[in-house]
């Protein structure tokens, strides 16, 4: 009999209802080969008794015949016992098979479940990065709009600025205007006085000239 392929099982995850049929199975034919081994050994025993009793009141035909109905019981024991060793192997077989398997699928599980945990860890790595460059684009967004309102401040003081400016170079053009109209007309006065006052020179010069000759 095989007895300790169950014996050296780990303790992994919970087994299926399956397994534990199996394992109750196994269990129970353990103990009907037990007692069935234990039956041989009494049906032999007593067929030995029986062999080698001396002088008995029961007759050589009765003997025989207990005899060979012990006999036929222990054979039919012994056959019992050879189906379900047969049929333990088989179910022990099936047994490791299924944990095996098992073990298997656990391995797969725990291997799964750490390739998820590793993916999860990235993804939050991959989320902190994508947090910290937002967070960087809204300060920078924030910087632009800023400065884009900083220029279109200075901006509008300078289009202030160059109103005045130009207001003021407007006012000076025309005081220049005006200045120099009255320079023009101021010219013309004195032109016109000098020759005025060239011709009075001139008509002096001639009564001068006239009345030195008659003298």
């Amino acid at each position: 009999m095989s007895g300790n392929s169950s014996s050296t099982r780990g303790h992994g995850s919970p087994r299926p209802d399956s397994a534990a049929s199996i394992r109750s199975t196994t269990a129970d034919e353990r103990a009907h080969i037990e007692q069935l081994q234990s039956r041989v050994d009494a049906l032999e025993y007593e067929n030995d008794r029986l062999r080698s009793a001396p002088n008995t009141s029961d007759s050589d035909s009765d003997i025989q015949l207990r005899v060979s109905a012990l006999q036929l019981e222990r054979d039919e024991a012994r056959s019992r016992i050879s189906l379900l060793q047969a049929e333990l192997k088989t179910a022990e077989a099936s047994l490791d098979d299924r944990e095996s398997r098992l073990q298997s699928l656990d391995r797969d599980h725990q291997q799964t479940l750490a390739a998820l945990e590793n993916e999860k860890h990235e993804s939050e790595i991959r989320f902190k990065v994508l947090q910290l460059k937002l967070d960087d684009s809204t300060v920078l967004v924030k910087s632009l709009k800023e400065a884009v309102k900083v220029k279109e401040r200075a901006e509008l003081e300078n289009d202030s600025s160059l109103k005045a400016k130009n207001a003021h170079i407007a006012s000076l053009e025309s005081r220049m205007e005006k200045a120099y109209a009255e320079l023009e007309e101021e010219r013309k006065e004195l032109g016109g006085q000098v020759d005025e006052l060239r011709q009075a020179g001139q008509v002096r010069s001639s009564c001068i000239h006239s009345y030195t000759s008659t003298y």
